[in-house]
């Protein structure tokens, strides 16, 4: 098959070419992922009532299991949340910048809520988001590690 661009990294055809395309592809799609979970943390976490059974287009069990574990549900809650992140980070400098960022944003959310009147502020959910980023965060390093063969 023949590419009618000029000689460009626009250029298709071949498959080295097509190979970067997908992984460019597949990356940004991760990223989307990840950007659309920070909106739903945000939605969640400003949204007036602290009742999940209140959000009715998440799935019964979900929000059954999160009011029933109260502050605890932020740790797998953010735990999730960053493994899209720390999927496309590169090196550790890049993962310790994409927990710290998430970080941030867990302790914005919660002071946030100080301003809302049907809302608390508590500083136990950012223990136990800040703990779920930093499970995810260990789990990643040990993977790598072990990847590399501990060089």
């Amino acid at each position: 098959m023949r590419c009618h661009l000029p000689a460009s990294d626009l250029c298709m055809n071949q498959p080295g070419k097509i190979k970067l395309f997908g992984a460019v592809c597949f990356r940004l799609g991760i990223i989307g992922v990840g950007l659309f979970g920070v909106g739903l943390a945000i939605y969640l976490s400003l949204k007036p009532s602290p009742s999940m059974n209140a959000v009715r287009w998440l799935p019964r069990f979900i929000t059954a299991w999160a009011d029933r574990h109260g502050q605890s549900d932020n740790f797998v809650a953010y735990s999730m949340l960053s493994i899209p992140f720390l999927m496309v980070a590169p090196g550790r400098l890049e993962r310790a910048c994409v927990t710290t960022s998430l970080a941030i944003l867990v302790a914005a959310m919660e002071i946030i809520q100080i301003w809302i009147p049907t809302r608390v502020a508590d500083e136990w959910d950012i223990f136990w988001g800040w703990s779920g980023l930093l499970a995810s965060w260990a789990a990643f390093e040990v993977m790598h590690l072990m990847l590399r063969g501990f060089k």
